[in-house]
């Protein structure tokens, strides 16, 4: 009973950091979601004592490139990466930037905090 209680936790932690990384108002990360699903699935199959094989093995690996694939055919255009980053010169520092959308239209500046990921930015 214990074994089991522990792959429900552990069940549910991975579940919960997989939401927690996919949902959009955290900048979900196609990357982070592709690399934790596997993993997920391979603790929770230890915990749960069953039994790997090669087999079972490759066909994890199958669906998860199945589902990358049909991942990135769905993700919208906007998101299938940000504009290529420009840079200038402030001082001692080299500031990089993303330079979008009209230019004609209003200037809007959008700061981040560190880590930094210009993906935070791409459905606003």
């Amino acid at each position: 009973m214990r074994g089991l209680r522990a792959t429900a936790a552990a069940s549910a932690l991975c579940l919960g950091a997989i939401v927690v990384d996919a949902a959009p108002m955290f900048g979900d990360d196609f990357g982070g979601l592709l690399s934790m699903v596997p993993a997920s699935a391979l603790l929770v199959a230890m915990l749960a004592s069953v039994r790997l094989t090669w087999r079972r093995l490759l066909g994890g690996a199958a669906a998860t490139l199945t589902a990358a694939r049909l991942g990135l055919l769905s993700m919208p255009a906007s998101a299938a990466g940000p504009a290529p980053l420009k840079s200038v010169k402030a001082g001692v520092l080299e500031v990089a930037y993303a330079d979008t959308g009209p230019a004609s239209g209003p200037p809007v500046i959008l700061l981040h905090g560190w880590p930094y990921d210009i993906h935070s930015f791409v459905e606003v």
